[in-house]
């Protein structure tokens, strides 16, 4: 058109209107929208003959080149278009302006834009005014809809379009984009035209129309933000430029899709747990293992004893096995027992299929890199978006198909790897130890190991029947070894979770100890025997008393986010051998990659060989009084809720030089954490309370 409100006559002639179109095609637009009549504010309208003598030459030749929308109000306009193919109808009068358009359109079938428009173009802008512009047009979209449904058009032809500056001043405009995503509740795709708008130039004092693409840029990457799912604009490199670096930064800030603090993890067939989920998971990660080795490709599996592992080890070696990748499968096996053989065997990488301390309806996994280390997260996101990815991208041909095989020797082997990192002459011979594997991964190894150094062993916890896997047994459920020490006169009591890389224990008088006071007599004898490197790794969740303690060894302590492979991260970065977690994930890192329940129990054990009593050996410290709420929640994201915000605010003024509080999201349960430490104990409970009662 000769007097479009911005390039107005620039493109009016068929070859340079051709040329522009093809090069916005070229520029990553879907559709190109073509029109011969100006809607502009203050524009007159122009005779059908006219209309069609701009566009037809054009839509004949473009249309048989790329996809085409067709900006017209009239009907007679829309049949000619239709009929030389053009994909999409654009009507900014909402199908206002011609009563035959709805039945041209439901008479064709053919997709089109229902546009809201208050007035026509001539005095569309002369005090446009509305009782609530967002409710006003809400209610058109609403009343023209139910119209368009009771004539026979279907819902999927259909995409509306709230329509920036067709009869809105800057107010009207500014709240419609600020709020776009009220229309999504009505179902249908949002298209929005804000390309160059008046807004722009009244937000930003630029005049020209063509010097409006920053304000152009930036709105249209908040409507993507909120939803909005087709952009209509003139300069589409620059909004793709836009978009792309946008969404790039975003995919580095954003949390990740599928895997949590410590691998993946949730409920037996759900929407991640489960076989299909699970051949994606392996298809995926072989994928981008397979691409950091050219030579062989292996990955080794273990599991712990949920009866669901059984269901989804097949899906998950279906996966790897469809990516090239050669499998090995170990049955069940402590996590750490994994991490080592997955080095010792020079496998690409490792799986290991388990839900940790979670009862038995949950399952996921945890990855391992050919270095026996969990992954960081940026390969984490890698693997995520190959997960995203089309199927049949990553399949590999059928000759490079992998193989599977069963290997009955992990647990053997591994017991013999932990046995190497001590003198031969270390043995357990005259101690009587409990030891509880929680149903789990670790009942044949923990008990065979303890046996094979001479100790009397009573085993609990080691009658997997799939369903019983951390059910008032394991780490999580001490009281067992308290009263078995008890019962049978033990010297001490080790207590695994699920998958044996957490440990609990408990002293010859029944008195239970955790992760922090496990460290607490590793670090202080590690110092003594000039072992300890640095200082040690703890958590956010790590008790006060601990840091206390350590500042008066002249020990540095520093808190990682809570999860061991945040630990692990922060002792490799800092240079530190020790670092672990109050709920007995423990890295002794001169020995191992990752908490492995029975290697911290055996450089407890050797601390203890010439006859020191367990109780004196861990009594290193006066714990803070500490107390934790875990508190079920449907959507975790719900702390970040003002009120929520504010109580956790309210909590910390009140005891502010008593002691902490700390709120955080569980990374593996749907549950929010809520710890405080105070030696002021009803203060304590109060501030908890009154954060607790907001979140339920």
């Amino acid at each position: 058109t000769p007097d479009s409100f911005s390039d107005g006559g620039k493109f009016n002639k068929k070859d340079k209107a051709i040329k522009q179109a093809i090069n916005l095609f070229n520029s990553g637009a879907n559709l190109i929208d073509i029109g011969g009549e100006s809607t502009r504010p203050g524009s007159k309208p122009i005779n059908e003959k006219l209309e069609w003598s701009r566009i037809n030459k054009i839509l004949k030749l473009l249309s048989k080149k790329i996809p085409i929308s067709l900006d017209t109000r009239k009907s007679n306009i829309m049949k000619k278009g239709i009929q030389l193919g053009v994909k999409l109808i654009n009507d900014v009068s909402g199908l206002e302006y011609d009563p035959e358009t709805a039945n041209v359109l439901k008479l064709n079938n053919t997709p089109f834009v229902l546009q809201h428009s208050q007035g026509r173009p001539e005095d569309m802008q002369n005090n446009p005014s509305y009782k609530n512009e967002l409710l006003d047009i809400y209610d058109f979209f609403e009343k023209k809809l139910n119209f368009l449904r009771s004539i026979g058009i279907n819902h999927n032809k259909i995409i509306i379009d709230p329509g920036i500056g067709f009869g809105k001043n800057l107010k009207h405009n500014m709240n419609l984009i600020k709020n776009i995503s009220i229309f999504h509740s009505l179902g249908f795709p949002i298209l929005v035209g804000n390309s160059r708008k008046r807004f722009i130039k009244e937000i930003s004092k630029n005049n020209d129309s063509k010097l409006r693409i920053g304000g152009t840029v930036a709105s249209s990457i908040y409507m993507m933000t909120q939803g909005v799912q087709i952009l209509r604009v003139h300069d589409v490199n620059e909004i793709m430029q836009g978009i792309r670096v946008y969404k790039e930064i975003f995919k580095k800030l954003m949390p990740k899709k599928y895997f949590g603090t410590d691998g993946i993890r949730g409920a037996i067939n759900s929407k991640n747990i489960n076989g299909d989920m699970f051949f994606k998971f392996g298809l995926a990660s072989g994928t981008f293992f397979r691409s950091q080795k050219k030579n062989k490709q292996v990955a080794v599996i273990a599991k712990d004893t949920r009866l669901s592992g059984y269901m989804l080890e097949p899906a998950l070696v279906s996966g790897l096995t469809s990516a090239g990748m050669n499998v090995y499968t170990l049955g069940p096996l402590p996590t750490n027992g994994l991490a080592i053989l997955t080095k010792t065997m020079k496998a690409n990488m490792g799986i290991m299929i388990t839900a940790s301390h979670n009862p038995h309806y949950d399952n996921g996994l945890k990855l391992f890199g050919p270095d026996g280390m969990k992954l960081s997260n940026k390969i984490e996101k890698k693997i995520e978006h190959l997960i995203d990815q089309r199927i049949e991208k990553n399949l590999s041909e059928p000759e490079k198909l992998g193989r599977v095989k069963r290997l009955e020797t992990g647990t053997k082997d591994y017991i013999k790897i932990l046995k190497k990192n001590f003198s031969e002459e270390f043995n357990l011979r005259g101690l009587r130890i409990v030891i509880d594997c929680a149903n789990g991964a670790g009942y044949k190894a923990g008990p065979e190991l303890l046996k094979s150094l001479g100790a009397k062993v009573i085993a609990i916890g080691v009658e997997p029947n799939g369903m019983n896997i951390n059910k008032n047994c394991g780490s999580v459920y001490p009281q067992n070894i308290k009263r078995a020490v008890k019962k049978y006169k033990a010297h001490i009591g080790i207590s695994l979770d699920g998958d044996a890389d957490r440990v609990i224990m408990c002293d010859e008088k029944s008195n239970i100890i955790d992760g922090d006071q496990i460290i607490a007599a590793l670090a202080s004898r590690w110092k003594n025997k000039k072992m300890l490197k640095g200082g040690v790794v703890g958590t956010l969740m790590s008790n006060y008393g601990l840091e206390q303690y350590f500042k008066t060894l002249n020990i540095d302590f520093i808190r990682a986010n809570v999860g061991d492979r945040y630990v692990k991260e922060k002792m490799q970065k800092h240079k530190f051998n020790l670092g672990g977690e109050q709920s007995g994930h423990i890295i002794l890192g001169k020995f191992a990659t990752t908490g492995d329940g029975l290697l911290v129990a055996l450089e407890a054990l050797f601390a203890l060989r010439k006859g020191k009593k367990a109780s004196v050996f861990f009594s290193k410290f006066k714990k803070i009084p500490q107390i934790l709420k875990n508190i079920d929640v449907k959507d975790k994201n719900i702390i970040n809720k003002s009120e929520i915000k504010n109580s956790i605010k309210i909590a910390e003024k009140l005891i502010k030089g008593h002691g902490r509080v700390l709120v955080r999201k569980s990374g593996t349960e749907s549950k929010i954490r809520v710890m405080g430490e105070s030696e002021n104990v009803d203060l304590l409970e109060k501030c908890l309370n009154i954060i607790a009662k907001k979140i339920k």
